[in-house]
């Protein structure tokens, strides 16, 4: 138990990007169900900030396959078929995001926003519900793995091929949104040991831009 705590730790990237996964969702979630009869202006924006949030999300989990969980597979083959089973998860995720996009579009239609929006409120509700719990299941299986196939110095070295694998574009986004509303106490344990320069972009650029991003969305 104790071993799988330190791993935790270890996998503080995994660990954020997940819970902020989950925060964004319920953020996004809970604000859409705050607008009763949302403008097409005001659906325009949550249309927008549901790309954003889809966006991460993917490259995130492109991420996963092509640089984390091979690296696990070659490890131990046998992981690999525990990780084939959330493949499905994908496949509704993936069709869900089209629905999505559909209402949304729909609902910018004067004569069909209202039903178009409610239907949109539906989706997004049953796509959290299962996003939320396929994150908890992969974790179930990564953790462990991680703990048992990897050392600290591994682990940090493949957390280190992740950032490095991710585009200047793509760290602008992920790096603001893994901390957006999160405690700077946690925020300032992951930073430091990024490289210097991400770090400035962040504090300088990537921060702010960020959360006036997200204001914008919320604005009336």
């Amino acid at each position: 138990m104790t071993q799988i705590a330190e791993k935790k730790e270890e996998l503080t990237g995994y660990i954020l990007i997940h819970r902020a996964i989950e925060r964004n969702l319920r953020l996004l979630e809970e604000h859409s169900r705050a607008q009763a009869n949302p403008s097409t202006a005001k659906v325009q924006k949550i249309g927008e900030w549901w790309n954003l949030m889809w966006e991460i999300i993917e490259v995130h989990h492109v991420t996963e396959d092509k640089v984390a969980f091979p690296a696990y597979f070659e490890r131990d083959a046998q992981v690999k078929g525990q990780m084939d089973g959330l493949t499905a998860d994908h496949h509704v995720l993936d069709e869900l995001t089209v629905q999505i996009k559909s209402c949304l579009a729909a609902a910018l239609q004067p004569h069909q926003r209202q039903g178009a929006y409610y239907q949109y409120l539906d989706t997004l509700g049953r796509f959290n519900s299962l996003m939320f719990d396929h994150l908890h299941r992969e974790e179930g299986i990564v953790l462990p793995t991680e703990a048992s196939l990897f050392t600290r110095e591994e682990s940090a070295a493949l957390e280190k091929r992740i950032i490095k694998n991710a585009s200047m574009k793509m760290l602008a986004l992920e790096g603001p949104f893994m901390f957006y509303r999160v405690d700077p106490v946690t925020e300032a344990n992951f930073l430091k040991n990024l490289p210097l320069p991400i770090r400035l972009l962040y504090k300088f650029s990537w921060k702010g831009k960020y959360a006036r991003r997200i204001a914008g969305y919320m604005a009336a």
